[in-house]
């Protein structure tokens, strides 16, 4: 008998064990979900904010052109001499 409640309380203490390592795995597999949303949402702000500031630099660029397009043209204007008829 003696042997008997010895392997009984050997594989209760198996049991006991293997049930703890599926519960850190478990607890660590959420953790790493978790962690690829966290990483996903991050990522996709990112993605929209560099989205974002490029069309704003789109915007300035096309904004300079404009101006200097404008300046090219008012200088232009000024370096010819009027006729007076």
């Amino acid at each position: 008998m003696s042997e008997t409640t010895g392997l009984l309380e050997q594989l209760e203490t198996v049991r006991r064990e293997k049930h703890q390592v599926e519960e850190a795995r478990a607890r660590g597999a959420r953790r790493r979900d978790t962690k690829i949303e966290e990483l996903t949402s991050e990522n996709v702000r990112l993605g929209e904010a560099l989205t974002e500031a490029g069309a704003r630099l789109e915007k300035r660029e096309e904004e300079a052109r404009c101006e200097r397009a404008s300046e090219g043209t008012m200088s232009f204007l000024s370096s010819q001499p009027i006729a007076l008829e």
